[in-house]
């Protein structure tokens, strides 16, 4: 009976840490912000606010407690997950065996030369 009880304690005690979600995502880049020096922040920064979502998803919804760049940057470690569920037809997870197969067929002089890279033994 102990060890039944020890296993249900075990995963209720484990169901909540869900690291892979946004706020798991945002807490390790807070960390991450903090160890960074002001030169890293702005180089970073200056990176992000080219990114084509600045403004739609990285600064948007920033709550009391947190700086502009704080937030983009938090927001930053999140936008994978994000764009996947927005913009789904503009960006993939990698090629699709469709493109993947009209990759070889498409034969410019960069591709073949990537092809016998791949394809040769």
């Amino acid at each position: 009976m102990r060890k039944v009880i020890a296993l249900v304690f075990l995963v209720v005690i484990a169901t909540p840490a869900f690291a892979w979600n946004d706020k798991g995502h945002m807490v390790v880049a807070r960390l991450a912000w903090r160890q960074l020096t002001d030169k890293q922040r702005d180089q970073v920064i200056a990176i992000l606010k080219k990114h084509p979502h600045y403004e739609e998803f990285l600064a948007a919804k920033k709550p009391d407690g947190f700086s502009e760049d704080e937030w983009v940057f938090m927001r930053a470690a999140t936008w994978a997950d994000w764009v996947r569920s927005h913009h789904a037809d503009e960006y993939n997870h990698g090629p699709s065996p469709p493109a993947w197969r009209r990759f070889r067929r498409e034969a410019t002089p960069r591709r073949r030369f990537t092809q016998r890279l791949l394809y040769t033994a």
